[in-house]
């Protein structure tokens, strides 16, 4: 009597796997795995499941994970801001509060109680003007007020987005930026960021392209056009010069970027601080000087164009000072936390079209 010959298990097994991945891969390439390629021969579609694996995107996923390195694939601007306001019509609150009702108000701030009274902008992105603005002055009339000029530049305010909302998006930083690039595991980005570039050098300073090749930033600027620009510098320019020379300094960078760059909406970053320990004992890098920076820095945003960002605000622990558990130096950000930034990023976005 012969015996039947059994297929090895092993065997099995190996078949079932290879089967597996490739419905996997094939059900999961126009999903999850859509933005990676394959073209069938060269790449196999099992290519696209290797890809994705290597980003820690599984095809269990319903979406990529943040900071896969893989844009989303939701729509950028999750939310749309429903109006803006008129520039010119809308100083911020003092410091403390408007306690001190007689003080000279400065750019920056919603004035709470305002919904209703400054023009909306609809889902199409007219103006429109509110409903009680009957009740407003009229040009002309006896208290001497009018209603905002419609061609007034409109204020933006943040909104939450999602990741691909920074495929077009540059940043220029130093040491600082350096990190978020190396492990916000953010790679949809551009970075032009060198340790120790500072407003003086940026221009001039060599940096290193995707494809490995180096030139100047200025350079680098008038070859491609970005929707975004996030200017994250300060930190080495505490001990040169004065605050005065610096903010000189820092809004000649701002206006070459303008000129380089005329379409990009511009982000400046606040410094980041430093941890309370060397705050109080260095001289130059300390937090008290970073606010001073910091609020001048703010000054330039017009909430238009140009937009100011504080990290600070997810950084700084109970005291104010930059969180002695998230950096390994007092000064810079331990790895894990540079995440710290694209989670904070992702929740300041500008949406201008609805």
């Amino acid at each position: 009597m012969k015996r039947r010959k059994r297929t090895p298990i092993l065997l099995i097994s190996v078949i079932a796997s290879m089967l597996f991945i490739s419905v996997a891969s094939t059900v999961s390439a126009g999903s999850v795995y859509q933005e990676y390629h394959t073209d069938g021969i060269s790449q196999p579609i099992v290519t696209v499941l290797m890809q994705g694996l290597s980003h820690r995107v599984y095809p269990w996923d319903t979406k990529p994970r943040k900071g896969s390195g893989l844009p989303l694939l939701a729509a950028a601007c999750t939310s749309y801001v429903p109006y803006a306001l008129p520039t010119a019509s809308v100083p911020s609150l003092p410091a403390d509060g408007g306690q001190n009702a007689g003080a000279e108000p400065s750019g920056g701030s919603e004035i709470p109680g305002s919904e209703g009274i400054y023009p909306t902008v609809d889902e199409s992105g007219q103006k429109n003007s509110p409903d009680d603005a009957s009740s407003l002055d009229q040009p002309g009339s006896s208290s001497g007020s009018a209603l905002p000029d419609p061609q007034e530049p409109l204020r933006y305010e943040f909104t939450e987005v999602t990741q691909d909302y920074f495929d077009d998006a540059l940043i220029i930083g130093d040491s600082r930026a350096v990190g978020i690039q190396l492990y916000s595991g953010w790679d949809n980005m551009t970075y032009y960021a060198e340790s120790g570039m500072t407003v003086y050098n940026m221009f001039t300073r060599k940096i290193t392209l995707d494809d490995g090749t180096e030139t100047t930033m200025e350079e680098a600027l008038k070859e491609r056009s970005f929707g975004k620009i996030y200017l994250e510098i300060g930190i080495n320019e505490m001990g040169t010069g004065t605050v005065d020379s610096f903010m000189e300094a820092y809004q000649e960078a701002v206006n070459r970027l303008r000129e380089l760059q005329p379409d990009a909406d511009l982000f400046l970053c606040g410094i980041m601080y430093v941890r309370q320990s060397k705050s109080e004992s260095d001289p130059i890098f300390n937090n008290p000087g970073i606010r001073e920076r910091n609020d001048r820095i703010a000054q330039l945003a017009d909430q238009n164009t140009i937009f100011y960002l504080d990290i600070n605000e997810v950084t700084s622990d109970e005291t104010g000072n930059l969180n002695p558990d998230y950096t390994w130096d007092e000064v810079h950000l331990l790895g894990k936390y540079n995440v710290l930034w694209t989670e904070y990023l992702s929740k300041h976005g500008i949406c201008k079209t609805p």
